[in-house]
């Protein structure tokens, strides 16, 4: 359908048409239809999509945490950093063990200035991963800026 829509306007059709034309019916379809949007820059869209990702099966921990910290990825994109820090407690509330999204909470406090707070979810990050360079590296910065050594 969105090919034939594609030839008749002979041009990508609007995110809007796109969501009246699939209606995913299940959290996994909504997920990806959400990376789908979110690789396509369309950030609102994915919002969107995430959230229904997690009404369609709330108790699906997993996905709810990644979905969650996707929405904190958008928001970051959209400049809504306040947004972005609470979509990513919220990933990390429900699965403590999200490495990701305790690194993206740890980027999104250091461009706050929140650098103790960043740090800490850095550590968490590093206790999860220990072998991801790029976190260690982020919190040193961090250490650094202050003053402290590590």
């Amino acid at each position: 359908m969105q090919a034939q829509l594609m030839r008749q306007q002979n041009s990508p059709p609007s995110s809007q048409s796109v969501m009246e034309n699939s209606s995913p019916v299940d959290a996994n379809s909504w997920y990806a239809k959400g990376n789908v949007f979110f690789s396509q820059g369309m950030y609102e869209e994915a919002i969107q999509a995430y959230c229904n990702a997690i009404i369609s099966d709330p108790n699906n921990s997993s996905r709810s945490s990644r979905a969650w910290n996707l929405n904190g990825l958008a928001f970051r994109k959209l400049g809504s950093l306040n947004e972005s820090i609470k979509c990513l407690d919220e990933a990390t509330r429900i699965d403590p063990n999200n490495t990701a999204a305790w690194l993206n909470k740890g980027d999104i406090l250091n461009r706050l200035g929140k650098y103790n707070e960043a740090i800490a979810a850095y550590d968490r990050a590093i206790e999860l991963d220990p072998e991801n360079l790029e976190t260690r590296n982020k919190k040193d910065d961090i250490l650094k800026l202050l003053g402290r050594t590590n």
